[in-house]
């Protein structure tokens, strides 16, 4: 074969130009990445007064997204539902999966100057773990763990009661939050001051009005948070929450109006920040109140609501009808047979109460809060829904921290709540129906059959196998129904354009938020 010098070099100049072409077109056609700007105030309208500030405690999305931007957990959730490292820089797994040995990045301090340490995350565990201390994730970890040791100041181990699929999962989850022991033991008082490792810190707050927190210089995570601070502004009433927003007297608020999202997504200066995935609407029952203490009468009350008024009134055609439990169609142990148990009924209610004794219904009361416009008119059209089956209902509709502090202390009949499943797995079932946990306590509901499938499941590796146990605990359930869900609903916040790298991670036990990566692009 001869080789011809000229041909071939006068082929690779062609090429190289064609490459050069197509290199500077493709450049061309590129959106250049975004320059972070540093500095400036977020301004957050947020829907109602944190009831309390403590970490570890459920008290609603609005104080939970104060508390994410001041809170450090081992673990957090973070974008597409990732399980991101936090405090703990990294962890090793025993051979037989019980144990867990977290390596905890050093040199980080509290924001009163205390060290933290591996001390503060055995305190923060078993303090979550103590029945005493009213926190949301007890039943979960105590169904989990067996001991904790400090190993070193930057070094804890776990050892579990066998090994499980849910573990990290419940450390990554907002309600697990790391607290100071020294700042604790010493008499702070966690529900009314806000002290933690994360990315802002606490500067003032005004009764009403505002929370206000700061970059907080030392945090670990080099370089963030890029902002210099954030200004929680209180504005209950959803119509001044939206005014603020329209006329830029904040850059971002929470619970965005359903009524109000098609205008907010068609202002090319605002933009929806929606999910459209997790969250949905439930009637909790207290059932050691006679007569709602028979399953019976629960069950007349599941058929008596009308689910779709409540996709329509409430959320704008924004969500979607629940007929069972609200499990996440793509989750493992989803049963589209159990989906489909209840419908609108009135008459099978009618005969239900009937058969429970009570043809003439009785008398009882639906609690709800009048500060969110969906519990106010959820909890209408239920009432309106039990009246029609003859039952004599009043409804009480209290400020937000009244209606926390009486579902924390089970004073109710029937209370409308707005919720999620809370971690990425069918084992959230755990809060809403085993003893102990944060939504079946609210009912004072206890099962020993469904505690019995769920310690099962929580340490079950085989996912078939799991799966068929969680849809056994569903199929119970939805017998003794403590708990009637309505409906999923999308939710969204609603936010300037120049509103960067935010984010909320929807569905996720209240909120989990992007905030030391957020900028302003102005």
């Amino acid at each position: 074969m001869i080789y011809n010098y000229k041909k071939q070099t006068a082929l690779f100049t062609v090429s190289l130009i064609l490459a050069v072409v197509g290199l500077i077109f493709f450049a061309a056609n590129q959106t250049p990445a975004e320059k972070v700007k540093r500095g400036g105030i977020l301004r957050y309208g947020l829907s109602s007064e944190p009831p309390n500030l403590d970490p570890q405690k459920s008290t609603g999305t609005a104080a939970q997204v104060v508390k994410s931007a001041v809170y450090s957990g081992l673990l957090r959730y973070w974008k597409g539902y990732k399980i991101d490292p936090d405090l703990a820089k990294s962890w090793d797994i025993s051979s037989d999966g019980k144990t867990y040995t977290f390596h905890l990045h050093e040199n980080v301090y509290w924001h009163n100057g205390d060290k933290f340490s591996a001390e503060d995350v055995k305190f923060s565990l078993e303090r979550i773990m103590d029945p005493k201390a009213g926190s949301s994730l007890k039943a979960e970890l105590t169904q989990m763990i067996q001991k904790i040791e400090v190993v070193d100041d930057n070094t804890v181990k776990i050892t579990l009661k066998a090994t499980s699929p849910d573990f990290l999962h419940v450390l990554s989850v907002a309600y697990c939050k790391i607290v100071s022991k020294k700042f604790i033991e010493s008499g702070g008082n966690p529900n009314k001051t806000l002290m933690g490792t994360g990315p802002f810190k606490f500067k003032e707050y005004t009764p009403t009005v505002s929370i206000k927190v700061v970059r907080n210089e030392n945090y670990f995570k080099k370089g963030r948070p890029y902002l210099d601070g954030i200004d929680f502004i209180f504005y209950p009433d959803q119509t001044t929450r939206v005014t603020a927003l329209r006329t830029g007297a904040v850059d971002i608020i929470g619970y965005l109006p359903w009524k109000q999202m098609s205008a907010i997504e068609r202002d090319r200066k605002l933009k929806v920040l929606s999910d459209k995935e997790m969250l949905f609407m439930d009637v909790q029952i207290n059932v050691k109140r006679s007569p709602l203490d028979n399953p019976k009468v629960r069950k007349a009350l599941a058929w008596a609501i009308d689910r779709q008024a409540v996709v329509n009134s409430v959320f704008f055609g924004r969500g979607r009808v629940i007929g069972g439990i609200a499990f996440p169609p793509s989750w493992n142990g989803y049963s589209p047979e159990l989906a489909k148990t209840y419908t609108y009924d009135p008459e099978k209610a009618k005969k239900l109460l009937a058969e429970a004794g009570y043809p003439n219904g009785f008398k009882m009361s639906v609690l709800s809060t009048f500060q969110y416009g969906m519990h106010k008119v959820t909890g209408e059209i239920v009432q309106a829904n039990f009246k029609d089956i003859g039952i004599d209902c009043d409804l009480e509709l209290v400020d937000w921290a009244t209606d926390i502090k009486r579902q924390n202390a089970s004073e109710f009949d029937v209370q409308v709540m707005g919720t999620m499943p809370g971690y990425k797995s069918g084992a959230f079932l755990t809060r809403f129906f085993r003893t102990g946990g944060v939504y079946a306590n609210a009912c004072q509901f206890s099962d020993k059959k469904i505690d019995e499938l769920l310690d099962k499941a929580a340490f079950e590796m085989d996912p078939k196998k799991r799966a068929q146990l969680f849809i056994e605990v569903q199929k119970r359930a939805l017998e003794l129904n403590p708990i009637i869900f309505i409906c999923w609903r999308e939710q969204a916040e609603g936010a300037a354009v120049y509103v960067k790298g935010y984010e909320h991670i929807p569905g996720i036990y209240d909120s989990s938020n992007t905030f030391d990566v957020t900028w302003l692009d102005k």
